[in-house]
């Protein structure tokens, strides 16, 4: 017991009982001996999760002497020990501290948390928040709802912004160059949300409120370039240093500017990744080129575009980028899927702190060709929550061990998959957390994104329209919440 202005503070080590004695804060007695040390845990970390890292901070180390007296010892002048704690293995572990000639221990947990439930399945995450509410809607076909809190000049009272794509009120946007285009919505808050449609004659920009895609204007579409002239989407935003840093995949052509489906074609077509920048988060400058490719994809036609499915030894289609600036590192980050014999796999690169990110030599392969980071987890979205990171995805949960029952009433193809996430501690080795069974008015939830306030992470995603003949087709954006205390055991 610590002797603390009278009070009995219970600690992790118990080694003379508590009395009255004097006690000086921060003041080492002079002229008395040195008796034992304690150690005050209450406002310090006891329990871990696998993969944590250590962390001593908040530990309250007291000097008591042979007088009676007691002191706080400075943070600087006693020695944590802690060569005993294994952050890969579950279990307790004693915790040294020195100080002088004496010492004492405390203990500290480690928990793991298991992924997969008692019959060895892939959990099914039913602790959350889900209201079915439909954010925006009456649309053809859109997805990849990518938020940020940035209210954009001149929005007052609209404090987050939403990147969105696909085709509005009609297959293919018709009337906009290209195909699927990227749109942009402003919210009041994480539930309501009014759609970008152009500006008035005195420049300001205008929004529809009344959820008609007719009116909504794209604020990125297809250009007439080689590497930008079909379809352009699934925006991943940073901002910093008071500019909007944008990612983005796009589908086009190649240089002979004819797709795979056209006659004359001779290069086959490019899934690749490329950039924009703004000042507003409306007006946006393309990068000129690609920032990611996979190189042998710009002038091949592959097995796939002749009708024969993907070919061995193709490593293309970088598609669906995640976009970070990462303090912890110091560094850009991206992750994005791509074709991996015949899967999905998450692909990484990093680009280092004052680089063009617009250039595709700014960046360097960490994970990618046969050495993905994660197989089959299409459409990744990362977030950095504290020092954690998560990745939410669109797999076939099945084949990540999730139960086959769950899927006992969907069809096979696109409604198979259903929202995953993983969990990592570093951003580079990945693990499942588990997967989110559909809305009750759909057979798929798809195409999610990840945003981060006040504890709760809202996963904003699309939802599968129900008819047969046009499965693909995602008609609607809602958004689920998962409390702290349920995505921090991941």
């Amino acid at each position: 017991m610590l002797n603390t202005l009278g009070l009995c503070v219970l600690t992790a080590l118990i080694v003379f009982s508590c009395s009255d004695d004097d006690f000086n804060s921060g003041k080492k007695p002079s002229g008395t001996v040195l008796n034992s040390i304690f150690i005050n845990t209450s406002n310090a970390k006891t329990e871990y999760k696998v993969h944590d890292e250590f962390n001593p901070a908040g530990l309250v180390v007291t000097a008591r002497y042979t007088d009676g007296t007691s002191h706080v010892v400075p943070e600087d002048e006693y020695e944590v020990r802690s060569n005993n704690y294994n952050k890969s293995k579950a279990g307790t572990y004693a915790i040294r501290v020195f100080y002088q000639n004496r010492n004492a221990q405390y203990d500290v947990n480690v928990t793991d948390y298991n992924p997969y439930d008692k019959d060895g399945y892939l959990n099914l995450i039913t602790d959350i928040t889900r209201s079915e509410k439909n954010l925006i809607f009456n649309y053809v076909n859109m997805y990849h709802p990518f938020v940020l809190k940035e209210q954009l000049a001149g929005n007052e009272g609209y404090p987050y912004t939403m990147w969105f794509f696909g085709w509005a009120a009609t297959a293919t946007n018709i009337g906009w160059p290209g195909c699927d285009a990227t749109f942009l919505a402003r919210g009041s808050d994480l539930y309501t949300w009014e759609v970008y449609k152009g500006k008035d004659i005195n420049g300001d920009a205008t929004w529809d409120t009344t959820m008609n895609p007719v009116l909504w204007v794209p604020i990125i579409y297809a250009d007439n370039v080689w590497y930008n002239n079909w379809h352009i989407g699934d925006s991943s935003v940073v901002k910093k240093d008071g500019k909007f840093y944008m990612m983005l995949s796009s589908y086009a052509s190649g240089p002979d500017g004819k797709f795979s489906w056209e006659s004359g074609d001779v290069d086959g077509d490019l899934v690749i990744v490329v950039g924009a920048v703004s000042g507003n988060g409306i007006d946006w400058t393309i990068s000129n080129g690609p920032v990611l490719v996979w190189e042998p994809e710009i002038d091949k036609k592959w097995g796939w575009e002749n009708g024969s499915g993907w070919p061995s030894g193709y490593y293309g289609s970088y598609h669906r980028p995640s976009l970070m600036f990462d303090e912890r590192i110091n560094k850009w980050r991206m992750w994005h899927d791509y074709i991996d014999g015949e899967t999905m796999s998450i692909g990484y690169w990093e680009a280092e702190t004052n680089a063009d990110i617009m250039l595709s030599s700014s960046w360097t392969p960490i994970n990618i060709d046969a050495n993905s980071m994660y197989k089959n987890f299409p459409n990744p979205d990362v977030i950095k929550i504290s020092e954690k990171y998560y990745c939410v995805g669109d797999p076939a949960p099945v084949s990540h061990r999730a139960n086959p029952a769950c899927f006992a009433d969907i069809a096979n193809g696109w409604q198979l998959r259903q929202i995953m996430f993983l969990a990592s501690n570093d951003g580079y080795n990945w693990r499942p957390a588990g997967w989110i069974d559909h809305d009750s008015d759909t057979k798929a939830n798809q195409v999610a994104c990840l945003y981060c306030e006040n504890d709760t992470m809202y996963v904003f995603y699309a939802t599968q329209i129900v008819d047969p003949y046009i499965e693909y087709y995602l008609d609607k954006i809602r958004v689920i919440e998962i409390k702290k205390e349920v995505f921090e055991k991941w």
